[in-house]
């Protein structure tokens, strides 16, 4: 029987359905078997699909392969075929449950780092409030196991992306919102401390990303039957001191709510300098930038110094994919750089796009990538090739100054100089505004270029246009010829389109 189909209730034509029938044959999405009347009946069909033969003939080939292969090896664990990692600690949560009664887990969700640091630090207060606990992110654990060992869960968790889980919880909230029984949590007393930047979502329409991780964490552990301990609390990076304000609000809480005496937890940690008191003090860009360069102890900048060296157009980042392992071995993080390379109006010459490529190679990952605001990137360079690269770039006549930070950023428009005399002098207005826009001070060209300061250099520098804090923020300009809108205009501070007249 090729298909069987009730062509009273099919709409389809009868060649088509002759089609696609064949279709479905020749992929192998339909067994086709011949029958033989001659030969008995258990053999009487066989199999006539080429496509399945020919799949079945190649699986055959390898497992012959792999069972010549696993005879001369020794045999492996089954748990190989898992994640070791995910293994390890069950296996490790399980050996550590102490005292039911007074025991209790902290499951963490984070990509910058932030959100795990605050939830070894309630691990830790948990042990001075004679808590047996553990800290794990949550993709390390098992939901079942959790709660037939655990009848309190403190979460502590960040946001990502437009209101996502961080990537180190994603495929755990998956399991809890979607995997798991409607009662999971009907034993379970639980809180929550949700994290985020209220100042990303300034439109009253965008206020629902804003600790979302958090707050459908703290929705979901309520349906599945957990019992709050303490209301949601909120760590925004926009209060005074950052995130620590609402954590040490709803610490207190916590505790107090489970009956301890919170006059035992250590003080709040140190008050985080607001960016503005960073930059005020920094001696106009310079802070101690040229020191940590020389720091051979770390392959990080301090916190300071990361404010600071935006300003010079320089990210610091680690890999995300080696934060656990070298947590276990006990290292920091394995931290680079990204340098991102002021380019106005997003043109190079063919000889400063191969100094990229080539820079890219030498100091960098093998990785440089161009933005959707027509500046160029390199990746994976290391602090102490950080001063040589820079220099690199200098000599082809270009600069990272004011690629990032708190400043105007690169000024954008048609990147097509040759394209017509009009988008010629309208290249040549964004780099002279570019250029009337970037900061004053000398700090870059003393830390990376080794210009001397000049004596009272804190006297000298001066910012006419920025003063010593800068802008609050960063700052976009675009230039539209219309009618092209190549550039996106309304995706910028401040868009000039009029042009056309002031030139001619």
């Amino acid at each position: 029987v090729l298909e069987n189909e009730d062509h009273k209730l099919s709409n389809n034509p009868s060649l088509y359905t002759l089609t696609e029938t064949k279709k479905a044959i020749d992929k192998g999405l339909w067994p086709l078997y011949r029958y033989n009347p001659r030969k008995q009946s258990s053999a009487a069909f066989e199999l006539d699909s080429s496509k399945i033969k020919n799949d079945i003939e190649n699986f055959l080939k390898r497992e012959n392969q792999l069972t010549l292969m696993s005879d001369n090896k020794p045999n492996f664990s089954s748990v190989l075929s898992g994640n070791l990692t995910s293994e390890i600690n069950n296996k490790h949560l399980l050996t550590k449950m102490q005292a039911p009664d007074r025991s209790l887990i902290v499951l963490y969700g984070s990509d910058g780092g932030n959100a795990e640091e605050i939830a070894k630090r309630l691990a830790s207060d948990a042990n001075l409030m004679k808590f047996s606990s553990r800290c794990f992110t949550m993709n390390d654990i098992s939901w079942e196991q959790v709660v037939d060992e655990e009848t309190m869960i403190l979460f502590v968790v960040s946001t990502a992306g437009q209101g996502e889980f961080p990537s180190n919880c994603k495929d755990a909230w998956k399991a809890l919102e979607n995997d798991v029984p409607s009662t999971l949590f009907q034993q379970v007393k639980y809180a929550v401390f949700a994290m985020g930047d209220s100042h990303y979502w300034p439109n009253p329409e965008e206020k629902v990303f804003y600790c979302k991780p958090g707050r459908d964490l703290d929705l979901r552990a309520a349906e599945l039957g957990g019992e709050r301990i303490v209301d949601l609390g909120f760590g925004d990076d926009q209060d005074e001191d950052g995130f620590e304000s609402g954590y040490e609000i709803w610490r207190n809480l916590l505790w107090n709510a489970l009956g301890c005496d919170v006059s035992l937890l250590p003080g709040a940690k140190p008050k985080v300098q607001p960016d503005d008191d960073i930059k005020s003090q920094s001696n106009f860009l310079r802070g101690t930038i040229a020191e940590g360069l020389q720091d051979r102890s770390t392959l990080a900048l301090s916190y300071e110094n990361t404010k600071l060296t935006k300003f010079h157009g320089i990210y610091q980042q680690d890999d995300r994919d080696l934060r656990e392992q070298r947590r276990q071995q006990n290292l920091e993080k394995a931290f680079s750089f990204m340098v991102r390379i002021r380019a106005p109006a997003g043109v190079m010459t063919p000889v400063q796009w191969q100094m990229v490529d080539k820079l890219s190679s030498s100091h960098g990952n093998d990785t440089f990538k161009l933005t959707t605001r027509q500046a160029v990137q390199l990746h994976g360079i290391l602090k102490f090739n950080l001063k040589e690269s820079i220099q690199i770039i200098n000599r082809e006549l270009m600069d990272t100054l004011a690629a990032c930070g708190d400043v105007n950023r690169n000024v954008m428009c048609n990147p097509n100089p040759s394209q017509s005399h009009i988008f010629k002098e309208i290249h040549e207005i964004s780099a002279k505004l570019s250029e009337y826009l970037t900061p004053r001070t000398s700090a870059y060209h003393e830390i990376w270029l080794d210009k001397k300061q000049v004596a009272g250099a804190e006297i000298g520098d001066i910012e006419p246009l920025y003063g010593p804090t800068y802008l609050p923020r960063k700052f976009k300009i675009a230039i539209a010829v219309p009618p092209h809108n190549d550039v996106d205009v309304l995706a910028h501070c401040l868009n000039l389109l009029q042009l056309l007249k002031m030139i001619n």
